[in-house]
């Protein structure tokens, strides 16, 4: 009895990666797809649950492709450490002069020294729900030593 027992957590183990994928595929929150496992009874939907739980968390809820916060979270990472910028330049892939010239651009784009203004993108997160993003203050310039390889 106890070896059939273990045969089935061991299938729900097995599958259970497939059910996170597809219930996140599918965007059905709080219930399980059949998916062609007949053997799920309404105990183990509970202990499929709780596994799902745990891969999430295991995975810190990141999954997927990279994206925007996974993106920002490894830049700022680098930037905080204080780091030379040839870290920041491999992970990034662009060259010193050329992140200089980008984040210059950036830089004049923000506080409208180019000719294009963005208004309306500065209006938008003027708002509450963007935490007032865009009446964040920026020096005049851009610090030439933040460019410096040593």
């Amino acid at each position: 009895m106890k070896t059939r027992a273990s045969k089935k957590r061991a299938n729900t183990a097995q599958q259970q990666p497939q059910v996170i994928v597809l219930r996140r595929q599918r965007v059905v929150l709080g219930e399980i797809p059949d998916l062609s496992f007949p053997q799920f009874q309404p105990k183990q939907k509970l202990q499929v649950l709780t596994m799902e739980a745990d891969v999430l968390k295991s995975l810190n809820f990141e999954m997927g492709s990279p994206n925007v916060i996974t993106f920002l979270k490894r830049f700022v990472g680098i930037a905080s450490k204080n780091q030379k910028i040839s870290s920041l330049c491999e992970c990034l892939g662009y060259e010193s002069a050329d992140l200089e010239e980008c984040v210059t651009m950036l830089h004049d784009l923000y506080l409208s020294r180019r000719e294009a203004s963005f208004k309306a993108v500065r209006d938008k997160y003027k708002q509450q729900k963007f935490k007032y993003v865009a009446d964040l203050p920026s020096p005049p310039e851009v610090p030439s030593n933040y460019f410096e390889e040593e």
